[in-house]
């Protein structure tokens, strides 16, 4: 037979199931170790594993990378305190997306108390996650709103010290709020109301309930004026206070008043008058009592009318300024409100209106002095702001162009349509641009950004960025910061415009230098070969005149013998001096062995130096030389030494002919180094780009150059078992050295 009671509890387990799978919320329950024991159906969808996953959530990717380390730890530390816990981590969903969740779990005890069984519950926050940022935000307005307030706002600790000011108290004492936190000691108080401020200020404190008194502040150009302090306690949840709000507000114009309104009523009526704003009073009833001229004529009605405030008062707003009014004349607060009110052409205006009371000796409320502030332009332009944001974002997106914008420290802040469709990724995606940045090209545009953010500069880079079809074309970037009146920037306008076809236009115009430098070194060669032509050409027809005088005196009757060798004998003399140009250029070029001798190097560079002198002068370089004294001698051609010498210091003249603001020096060096006398000609000039191919024939850097001067130096050395290099500066030019043999 079946058991009755073990059907009745598969069936209770069963609609057991059934109930949480049908709850809609996450739902688990661990064993008493802590190991996962059920998870209900909604669970596994949202993660979309199976249950043995869920059951090695620690190894998996289901927590946030950034909250694992914490939520495995509190776990943890819970299981094994036996204690109910909370706290929120973001979870992944099964698509991938993270969201922000909380976790509750508590424990079921058995008879005896201990722990059988946990039950969790997982509660999704993402929501309200997203409304505590935009609250932050909130925070931020309105601490700038705070700013903005005609009115000395500010907030101390617990124990009355002072945290916080706005800036309408720092600009009315002309002190920092380090300065103003020992206002006891300061003259910011009148001497005269120093020791009662400090009394009801230390009651009021202790007693944790709001306060208010009045007292003179001193201005920051000396004068004292009346001012009304209202301070209100902030609790926590368990009631424990963490802050006091305070407000100070200006009634001095207002005591003054009240002193004229005690002498005369009649003066009290000519004065309210006379004031160019809507001012009016209230019985302690709230009733209206007077109202000034002011009022009338802007209403266009008369008192009597005007004692029913809400004749004039926008219909959707007189239930907001009722419930303010009404609590302002419950606790005796000051009154503030903001609501519309209809003038006498029939238009609404948007007006402030602020009221304190009046209090006798005893402290019973008298009278309320109220103000209307009309705020109407400022609420335009608020709008206006509004609107214009709403219409910057309208215009970034429909700008034929890629722009963007970055926070102060550089993160992007917005993008417009043009650059999601360009990139075919999400705003999120192109909030790491470096995704989409060629990796070659990633480094050097972060180093000219974080430049431009450290010195507010303009942000200009070349780099390649990825199309949505994979291909990168190069863009220029461009970005200016937008400050406010205090210097600090707040934005950075940025625009990304495309230089594909310029960069592409670039390389076939450096294509095209490249083939016009190979045509001038053609020419260059041409020109050599006609030089050298030239050269030949006379010793060459000299030799062919004699040969043809030669043969007529061979061939006359009888044979002049004599003439005819005196013409051989030149004809020989010419073909040698031919053959002589010939073989200094084949030498040269050949690597023929030079003509050596034994020579002092310093004094080569001094006669080099007398040599060039006058060019020096005229192109405004002075030559410092640094010789060794005790240089031993390199055995070599004088004359080639020479030659490599003056070539390298022109070199070096020519490279600073173009610099101005700082000092043209050309420097000449010899020392000793193992068995090598070397030669160094550093200049302060415009530098190289290519070390290796300096040395080849026809490289120059130089507008007119043929570019075989190193050349013909490299030879000269390389005939000598010499070396020739180059190094850059530390500073600016560079350095040609040359080593040769010393000598046994």
């Amino acid at each position: 037979m079946t058991d009755p009671h073990a059907s009745a509890g598969a069936l209770s387990e069963q609609h057991f199931g059934h109930i949480v799978d049908s709850i809609p919320g996450l739902i688990f329950t661990y064993d008493a170790q802590g190991r996962t024991e059920f998870v209900n159906r909604q669970l596994l969808e949202y993660f979309g594993c199976s249950f043995e996953d869920l059951q090695r959530w620690e190894g998996a990717d289901i927590v946030h990378p950034d909250d694992i380390e914490r939520v495995t730890l509190a776990w943890r530390e819970n299981i094994a305190a036996g204690t109910a816990h909370a706290y929120e981590e973001r979870l992944r969903r099964a698509d991938g997306v993270y969201r922000w969740f909380q976790l509750r779990c508590a424990p079921a005890f058995d008879a005896a108390g201990g722990i059988v069984r946990w039950y969790g519950c997982l509660t999704d926050i993402d929501e309200l996650k997203r409304a505590d940022d935009a609250t932050r935000e909130d925070l931020r307005s309105l601490s700038l709103l705070i700013d903005s307030i005609p009115g000395l706002v500010f907030t101390t600790r617990a124990n009355g010290e002072l945290e916080w000011i706005n800036r309408t108290i720092m600009a009315y004492f002309g002190r920092t709020l380090e300065d103003l936190q020992s206002w006891q000691m300061i003259d910011a108080v009148h001497p005269e109301d120093l020791p009662n401020t400090i009394n009801r200020w230390q009651a009021g404190a202790a007693s944790g309930q709001p306060y208010e008194f009045e007292h003179r502040l001193r201005r920051h150009d000396g004068v004292y004026r009346w001012f009304h302090y209202r301070a209100s306690p902030l609790y926590d949840s368990q009631g424990k206070l963490i802050r006091w709000y305070g407000l100070v507000t200006d009634i001095d114009d207002l005591r003054r008043a009240q002193d004229e309104a005690r002498r005369s009523e009649h003066h009290l009526r000519l004065m309210l008058d006379s004031i160019p704003g809507s001012v009016f009073t209230l019985t302690p009833t709230g009733e209206m009592e007077q109202v000034n001229r002011h009022i009338l004529e802007f209403f266009g009605k008369t008192f009597e009318e005007l004692r029913d405030w809400r004749v004039v008062t926008h219909p959707d707003d007189v239930a907001p300024v009722a419930r303010k009014l009404e609590h302002a004349l419950m606790t005796g607060e000051p009154w503030e409100s903001t609501s519309r009110a209809l003038r006498a052409d029939g238009t609404y205006r948007w007006f402030q209106t602020r009221g304190l009371p009046l209090r006798d000796s005893d402290g019973r409320i008298v009278r309320w002095y109220c103000v209307n502030v009309d705020i109407d332009d400022l609420k335009l332009a608020q709008e206006d702001a509004r609107r214009n944001e709403r219409h910057l974002r309208l215009i970034l997106d429909n700008i034929p162009g890629y722009a963007f914008t970055l926070t102060p420290s550089g993160e992007i802040e917005q993008l417009n349509q043009q650059i999601l469709d360009y990139f075919g990724k999400s705003f999120e995606e192109l909030r790491d641009w470096g995704r989409v940045t060629h990796p070659d090209d990633l480094e050097r545009a972060k180093r000219r950004l974080g430049h431009a953010i450290a010195t507010g500069t303009l942000w200009q880079n070349e780099a390649r960025a990825l199309r949505s079809d994979g291909v990168y074309r190069w863009f220029q970037t461009r970005g200016l910061p937008l400050r406010d009146s205090d210097g600090q920037i707040l934005r950075w306008y940025c625009l990304l415009i495309d230089i594909e076809e310029l960069k592409r236009a670039e390389e076939a115009s450096r294509s095209i230098q490249a083939r016009l430098a190979r045509a001038s070194q053609l020419a260059a060669v041409s020109e050599l070969a006609a030089s050298i032509a030239h050269e030949v050409n006379q010793p060459l027809a000299a030799v062919i005149a004699n040969g043809h005088a030669c043969h007529r005196w061979i061939a006359a009757e009888p044979p002049n013998v004599e003439r005819a060798l005196a013409s051989v004998q030149r004809t020989i003399r010419d073909a040698n001096s031919a053959a002589e140009i010939v073989s200094r250029i084949r030498a040269l070029f050949r690597h023929a062995a030079p003509s050596k001798q034994l020579l002092n190097l310093n004094e080569v560079i001094e006669e080099v130096g007398r040599v060039i002198a006058d060019d020096l002068i005229s192109r405004g370089v002075s030559l410092r030389l640094e010789l060794q004294h005790d240089l031993p001698p390199a055995p070599a051609d004088l004359v080639q030494v020479q030659q490599v010498v003056a070539n390298l210091a022109r070199n070096g003249m020519d490279a600073m002919d173009t610099i101005v603001g700082r000092a043209k020096e050309l420097t000449i060096k010899t020392s000793f180094d193992t068995r090598e006398v070397v030669v160094a000609i550093r200049d302060a000039g415009i530098g190289v780009e290519d070390d290796e191919s300096l040395f080849e024939p026809f490289v120059t850097t130089k507008p007119s150059g043929m570019g075989m001067g190193l050349a013909i130096c490299k030879s000269i050395l390389d005939a000598h078992d010499g070396r020739l290099w180059v190094t850059r500066n530390a500073g600016h030019g560079v350095t040609f050295s040359f080593a040769l043999p010393a000598a046994e």
